[in-house]
């Protein structure tokens, strides 16, 4: 297939016709960075937003008596984010929200987090070694709270399994934030916009392409398909990308393309149609 040229790399998403059917071949998630935009040392890129409850899950410790967790996402001050309501008190005092990860090297990790009551707060991650590396979370109550936990062994203090060397080995492939509920089994804590200090990350854009035909696929002697594109800026600062979006035969004549630069906010999700 083609791709539209432009002046500047930039994102670019491919449909293609297929016979009598057109399918959504261009999902680029995760896709690389333009070289005109590629970070430099030290900037926040995101992990997770915190709109997407299944990209995570609850975890308890084996044992003990049941207890329950419910997570949810919604606007919060404004801005989607996880939202955990747990309640213990039938027994066991600790829980965590973890998220699968491919994380390369980085100098920290960072979170926001709000408590509603007052619990002690943990972070877990699990390298490549499958080692489990642990550190408690400073957080006071009300306020949503920016939280940077530095990846070394004075913040992660606690580890176990795995190499069992006390060593972050890179990539990162589990982190966890969970709560020990103490003397309030109930409560509630809100999370969003995890991220990783990364010198120099390969990837700084994510986008997705969709139609609304079940499976996209799309037959020619049906009326129009909608294709529409979310891209997400991956770092915490604006910048602007050209997308094009290009859709050809399977004889490479073009059907249909489009263009636009589109400006981010940090961390924004744009939505192109």
């Amino acid at each position: 297939m083609r791709t539209l040229p432009l002046q500047h790399p930039g994102i670019v998403f491919r449909l293609l016709v297929l016979g009598g059917a057109l399918a959504a071949a261009g999902n680029t998630n995760d896709a690389p960075a333009p070289s005109a935009s590629r970070a430099v040392a030290g900037r926040w890129v995101l992990i997770r937003r915190g709109d997407t409850p299944s990209a995570w899950r609850v975890g308890f410790p084996p044992g003990g008596e049941p207890r329950q967790a419910e997570l949810t996402t919604g606007p919060a001050d404004g801005r989607d984010g996880l939202t955990v309501r747990y309640d213990c008190s039938a027994g066991g005092r600790r829980l965590w929200i973890e998220t699968h990860v491919t994380v390369e090297r980085a100098s920290a990790l960072a979170f926001d987090l709000r408590c509603g009551n007052e619990a002690n707060f943990f972070m877990r991650i699990m390298d490549d070694t499958g080692q489990q590396h642990m550190a408690s979370v400073p957080v006071g109550t009300g306020a949503w709270q920016r939280i940077v936990m530095p990846l070394d062994p004075e913040t992660f203090v606690h580890h176990w399994g795995g190499a069992d060397d006390d060593v972050i080995h890179f990539p990162l492939k589990v982190i966890a934030v969970g709560v020990n509920a103490g003397s309030s089994p109930r409560g509630t804590f809100h999370l969003r916009d995890l991220a990783a200090r990364q010198d120099d990350p390969a990837r700084t854009w994510q986008a997705r392409v969709t139609t609304d035909k079940p499976g996209h696929i799309h037959f020619i002697e049906e009326p129009g398909v909608a294709v529409s594109a979310r891209i997400l800026n991956r770092l915490d600062e604006p910048r602007t990308a050209p997308v094009a979006l290009h859709i050809t035969d399977l004889d490479g004549h073009t059907v249909t393309q489009q263009q636009a630069r589109i400006a981010f906010a940090p961390w924004e999700v744009r939505t192109a149609e």
